[in-house]
Protein backbone atom coordinates (compact mmCIF):
# COMPACT_ATOMS: atom_id res chain seq x y z
CA UNK A 1 0.00 0.00 0.00
CA UNK A 2 0.71 3.56 -0.29
CA UNK A 3 2.21 5.67 2.44
CA UNK A 4 -1.37 8.08 1.86
CA UNK A 5 -3.39 4.63 1.97
CA UNK A 6 -0.96 3.44 5.00
CA UNK A 7 -1.56 6.68 6.83
CA UNK A 8 -5.42 6.48 6.48
CA UNK A 9 -5.85 2.91 7.49
CA UNK A 10 -3.83 3.79 10.51
CA UNK A 11 -4.75 7.13 11.40
CA UNK A 12 -1.10 8.76 11.34
CA UNK A 13 -0.38 11.36 9.08
CA UNK A 14 2.02 10.53 5.96
CA UNK A 15 4.31 13.12 7.68
CA UNK A 16 4.86 11.44 10.55
CA UNK A 17 5.03 7.59 9.04
CA UNK A 18 8.16 9.03 7.44
CA UNK A 19 9.33 10.40 10.17
CA UNK A 20 9.43 7.10 12.48
CA UNK A 21 10.89 5.78 8.93
CA UNK A 22 13.43 8.32 9.43
CA UNK A 23 14.49 8.00 12.98
CA UNK A 24 14.39 3.80 12.55
CA UNK A 25 11.22 3.30 14.43
CA UNK A 26 9.47 2.30 11.66
CA UNK A 27 10.52 -0.54 9.33
CA UNK A 28 11.56 1.16 6.23
CA UNK A 29 9.45 -0.31 3.17
CA UNK A 30 10.49 -1.86 0.38
CA UNK A 31 10.99 0.43 -3.03
CA UNK A 32 9.29 -0.15 -6.30
CA UNK A 33 11.26 0.02 -9.35
CA UNK A 34 9.85 4.02 -9.30
CA UNK A 35 10.86 4.79 -6.32
CA UNK A 36 7.78 4.86 -4.43
CA UNK A 37 7.39 3.33 -0.98
CA UNK A 38 5.22 -0.05 -0.56
CA UNK A 39 3.93 -0.66 3.03
CA UNK A 40 2.68 -3.75 4.22
CA UNK A 41 0.55 -5.45 7.10
CA UNK A 42 4.00 -5.29 9.69
CA UNK A 43 4.02 -1.77 9.37
CA UNK A 44 0.09 -1.33 10.00
CA UNK A 45 1.18 -3.70 13.08
CA UNK A 46 3.79 -1.90 13.74
CA UNK A 47 1.95 2.03 13.37
CA UNK A 48 -0.40 0.73 15.82
CA UNK A 49 1.77 -0.46 18.47
CA UNK A 50 3.32 2.64 18.47
CA UNK A 51 0.04 4.65 18.29
CA UNK A 52 -0.66 2.87 21.71
CA UNK A 53 2.54 3.74 23.53
CA UNK A 54 2.27 6.98 22.17
CA UNK A 55 -1.52 7.29 23.57
CA UNK A 56 0.03 5.92 27.12
CA UNK A 57 1.96 8.61 26.91
CA UNK A 58 5.23 6.78 26.42
CA UNK A 59 8.23 8.65 25.01
CA UNK A 60 9.84 7.43 20.97
CA UNK A 61 12.80 6.23 22.88
CA UNK A 62 11.00 4.03 25.25
CA UNK A 63 8.62 2.68 22.16
CA UNK A 64 11.82 1.42 20.51
CA UNK A 65 13.13 -0.04 23.53
CA UNK A 66 9.02 -1.69 23.78
CA UNK A 67 9.39 -2.53 19.98
CA UNK A 68 12.75 -4.06 20.26
CA UNK A 69 11.21 -6.42 23.08
CA UNK A 70 8.15 -7.58 21.06
CA UNK A 71 11.07 -8.45 18.36
CA UNK A 72 12.84 -10.34 20.61
CA UNK A 73 10.67 -11.99 22.69
CA UNK A 74 13.06 -13.44 25.66
CA UNK A 75 12.73 -12.81 29.00
CA UNK A 76 15.45 -10.50 29.57
CA UNK A 77 13.50 -7.87 26.83
CA UNK A 78 10.10 -8.87 28.80
CA UNK A 79 11.74 -7.51 32.01
CA UNK A 80 13.10 -4.34 30.16
CA UNK A 81 9.54 -3.68 29.14
CA UNK A 82 7.77 -4.70 32.54
CA UNK A 83 10.55 -2.10 34.37
CA UNK A 84 10.13 0.72 31.61
CA UNK A 85 5.84 0.21 32.20
CA UNK A 86 7.15 0.32 35.83
CA UNK A 87 8.63 3.19 35.82
CA UNK A 88 6.34 5.08 33.14
CA UNK A 89 3.37 4.75 35.65
CA UNK A 90 5.41 5.87 38.85
CA UNK A 91 6.01 9.53 36.81
CA UNK A 92 2.49 9.67 35.91
CA UNK A 93 1.67 9.14 39.40
CA UNK A 94 3.82 12.03 39.91
CA UNK A 95 2.08 14.28 37.57
CA UNK A 96 -1.37 13.18 38.76
CA UNK A 97 -0.07 14.24 42.54
CA UNK A 98 1.78 17.29 41.03
CA UNK A 99 -1.83 18.19 38.70
CA UNK A 100 -3.69 17.29 41.83
CA UNK A 101 -2.03 20.01 43.47
CA UNK A 102 -2.12 22.70 40.74
CA UNK A 103 -5.80 21.83 41.13
CA UNK A 104 -6.31 22.78 44.49
CA UNK A 105 -4.13 26.23 44.29
CA UNK A 106 -6.14 27.11 41.01
CA UNK A 107 -9.84 26.45 42.87
CA UNK A 108 -8.46 28.53 45.61
CA UNK A 109 -7.37 31.16 43.89
CA UNK A 110 -10.49 31.00 41.69
CA UNK A 111 -12.45 31.79 45.34
CA UNK A 112 -10.69 34.73 45.98
CA UNK A 113 -12.54 36.58 42.89
CA UNK A 114 -15.57 36.59 41.16
CA UNK A 115 -14.26 39.15 38.59
CA UNK A 116 -16.23 42.28 36.76
CA UNK A 117 -14.53 45.33 38.16
CA UNK A 118 -14.64 48.40 37.90
CA UNK A 119 -11.60 50.20 36.01
CA UNK A 120 -9.15 50.96 38.70
CA UNK A 121 -11.20 48.25 41.30
CA UNK A 122 -8.21 46.48 43.02
CA UNK A 123 -8.84 43.06 42.67
CA UNK A 124 -7.48 40.06 45.40
CA UNK A 125 -6.84 37.84 42.83
CA UNK A 126 -3.99 39.81 41.24
CA UNK A 127 -2.64 40.61 44.58
CA UNK A 128 -2.50 37.00 45.46
CA UNK A 129 -0.76 36.55 42.60
CA UNK A 130 1.74 38.90 43.34
CA UNK A 131 2.38 37.37 46.73
CA UNK A 132 3.68 34.07 46.86
CA UNK A 133 2.37 31.67 49.89
CA UNK A 134 4.74 31.68 52.77
CA UNK A 135 6.74 28.03 52.61
CA UNK A 136 5.89 27.75 56.18
CA UNK A 137 2.71 28.51 56.80
CA UNK A 138 1.36 28.40 53.49
CA UNK A 139 -0.55 32.01 53.91
CA UNK A 140 0.17 35.07 51.74
CA UNK A 141 2.95 36.57 53.27
CA UNK A 142 2.64 40.49 52.25
CA UNK A 143 5.36 41.94 55.39
CA UNK A 144 8.68 43.25 53.65
CA UNK A 145 10.22 41.93 56.31
CA UNK A 146 11.46 38.14 57.12
CA UNK A 147 8.63 35.57 58.10
CA UNK A 148 8.59 34.56 61.48
CA UNK A 149 6.90 31.46 62.25
CA UNK A 150 3.24 31.97 63.61
CA UNK A 151 3.11 35.84 62.57
CA UNK A 152 -0.01 34.98 60.20
CA UNK A 153 -1.76 32.76 63.25
CA UNK A 154 -4.64 33.79 65.01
Amino acid sequence: MKPGELAKHTGVTAETIRYYEKIGLLTPPVRLANNFREYGEMHIRQLEFIRRCRALGLGLEDIRLLLASVNDPSAECANEAHRLIQSHLVTVEEQIHELTQLRKSLNELSHICRGGHARGEFCPLLDALRHAPCEQCGEVCRCPHEHKPGAHKA
